[in-house]
């Protein structure tokens, strides 16, 4: 009897530690279903790392956005360099404003959050997502004049 009751207890640890691994798993999975292209294999290896430790993965979202600041700004000044005067001055202004758009949807989501479901790691994987973006957009760019 007592046989049994070690096996079953065995049994119940392991489904436990399954079910947990599979949660993690299904984090970084549907958070890789939603993100945009250009966001990086170490984000979705740190989430599933992270599990459900909100500081974890926190922290995994601030590594992805500081990677993706230099994306944008690489694509930016690479930009910069291969345009003319009238187009750095349009870029410059578009940049500025998408600067702009981006501290006000943080302000807009951070004050809808306070009074709904909508949570910091939220607010942060979307302004993390808003950079990915931007460098795609940039890095098209890009690529259209051939860089």
């Amino acid at each position: 009897m007592r046989g049994r009751f070690i096996g079953f207890a065995a049994v119940a640890v392991l489904a436990a530690s399954l079910q947990t691994h599979a949660e993690d798993v299904s984090t970084a999975q549907s958070i890789r279903l939603k993100a945009p292209r250009g966001i990086s294999d170490a984000f979705y290896s740190c989430i599933g790392k992270a599990g459900s430790d909100k500081d974890k993965l926190s922290d995994c979202i601030d590594v992805e956005k500081k990677a993706q600041d230099v994306r944008l700004n690489k694509a930016y000044n690479s930009l910069m360099a291969h345009i003319d005067e009238k187009s750095k001055a349009s870029l410059r202004a578009a940049e500025r404003a998408w600067l702009d758009f981006n501290e006000k949807s943080i302000t807009a989501q951070t004050s809808i959050g306070a009074s709904s479901q909508i949570n910091d790691l939220d607010v942060a994987e979307s302004e993390l997502f808003r950079y990915c973006l931007q460098a795609n957009t940039l890095e098209h760019y890009l690529f259209g004049i051939g860089y």
